[in-house]
């Protein structure tokens, strides 16, 4: 339980690109005007987005809606796509997704991490992880790979 959940994982294969990518479900999700991070990083280097980048225009469209602080939520579903190349590593790395504010309620599943290397290596942490303000029920880490040899994620 918290405000973030982070999953320390291992890439044990080279590749020549690196691409986060998550979803987000509804029916509740994150907050505009403070947003989650998600971040993923090393011993020596990380990269952090906010997940706002990835929310369509705010608009009067059903899908948002205005808190008693006049801010405002993406309540449908959406996906986020980040390149992690320049930090992603052979061995230890580290995925995190940190609540914007203590309240934000949002949903999130299909975690993974798509290397490409000749041919594309698909990878994941899964779960229907939910953030509340109450806490994170961070869900099971899967293991598998589509590439038997890829070894991505280690719990």
């Amino acid at each position: 339980e918290g405000t973030s959940l982070t999953r320390t994982f291992t890439v044990a294969c080279s590749y020549t690109r690196a691409i986060l990518k998550m979803d987000f479900n509804a029916p509740t999700g994150p907050n505009l005007e403070s947003p989650p991070t998600i971040s993923v990083s090393n011993a020596s280097n990380s990269l952090s987005k906010s997940v706002a980048s990835f929310m369509p225009a705010l608009t009067d469209d059903s899908c948002w809606s205005t808190n008693a602080d006049i801010s405002h939520d993406y309540n449908c579903a959406f996906s986020a796509s980040i390149d992690v190349s320049s930090v992603l590593v052979p061995g230890t790395n580290t995925f995190t997704i940190a609540n914007g504010r203590p309240d934000d309620d949002y949903l999130f599943s299909n975690i993974r991490i798509e290397l490409t290397s000749g041919a594309s290596i698909n990878t994941g942490v899964d779960g229907g992880t939910d953030i509340a303000g109450s806490g994170v029920d961070a869900g099971s880490v899967d293991t598998s790979v589509s590439t038997p040899d890829a070894g991505i994620f280690d719990t």
